[in-house]
């Protein structure tokens, strides 16, 4: 309590001495005060309760988007958590491919040959041909080398116009040519001559009837033997192992690789 002395002796409009009760002129002020910060308040509530509304429901939606994105379409349904952390996966641009280089032409018939499907690397020697009376018609039959695989003599050099033709045995000295009957389309096939390599892939494979066959079908068989137009190299064998009375037929192009 302000003492009753300083309440008669103050002047109109002091400050009471030791009084906690304010004056007129400090109310004012700290009324003002009070209103403003009220009104700093509530006004930061409304704009986080704005900004919450507006912002995190886009950013949430942003987040949801970029992972779906690295989901891989038909992959089984992920877990939330799996998604959050995608595998990015990089795009490697393909250059075209180079021109093929041209193939240098031989100046003498190949000595090797290569078949990595079926483990062939054998020599290559040179055969000729034999003509010989059947039936009344003359009749060319070419040489078979023996522990070794034969070119025909008269066929392309490699890396030149035309076909080259080389054959072996299946079944007897040497059976260079065993497993002719089992490549494909797509394997590859290696000449070697003047110490350049050429490289063949596998485009057909044929099996024809040859002993006991009417004489227009073997004319027709031996049309793959023939000089071509294009550059080509055709294998040929007998066939099967015991009693062979077909030929199996094995034609390979360039390969531009």
């Amino acid at each position: 309590m302000a003492d009753q002395s300083n309440l008669r002796n103050r002047e109109p409009g002091a400050p009471l001495v030791g009084s906690s009760i304010p004056t007129n002129e400090a109310r004012p002020a700290r009324r003002a005060l009070a209103r403003a910060l009220f009104v700093m308040v509530v006004m930061g509530i409304a704009y986080l309760a704005c900004y919450g509304q507006v912002h995190t429901r886009p950013a949430t939606e942003a987040t949801e988007s970029l992972t779906q994105a690295y989901v891989p379409s038909g992959s089984p349904t992920e877990t939330t958590q799996a998604r959050a952390q995608p595998s990015i996966v990089a795009t490697l641009a393909v250059a075209a491919p180079a021109a093929p280089t041209p193939r240098p032409h031989a100046n003498s018939s190949p000595n090797r040959i290569r078949i990595p499907r079926i483990d062939v690397d054998a020599p290559v020697v040179e055969v000729t041909a034999n003509i010989r009376e059947e039936n009344g018609e003359s009749v060319t039959v070419w040489q078979v080398a023996d522990f070794a695989a034969g070119f025909h003599l008269t066929s392309a050099y490699p890396g030149h116009i035309g076909n080259t033709v080389i054959s072996a045995h299946n079944n007897i000295r040497g059976r260079v040519f065993r497993h002719l009957v089992d490549l494909v389309p797509g394997d590859d096939v290696y000449l070697y001559a003047d110490h350049q390599e050429y490289q063949y892939v596998v485009t057909q494979c044929i099996l024809v009837k040859e002993k006991g066959a009417p004489e227009e079908i073997r004319r027709d068989n031996a049309e793959w033997i023939q000089p071509t137009t294009d550059e080509r190299l055709t294998l040929v064998s007998c066939w099967p192992f015991i009693k062979p009375d077909h030929r199996v037929v094995v034609v390979a192009r360039p390969n531009a690789r």
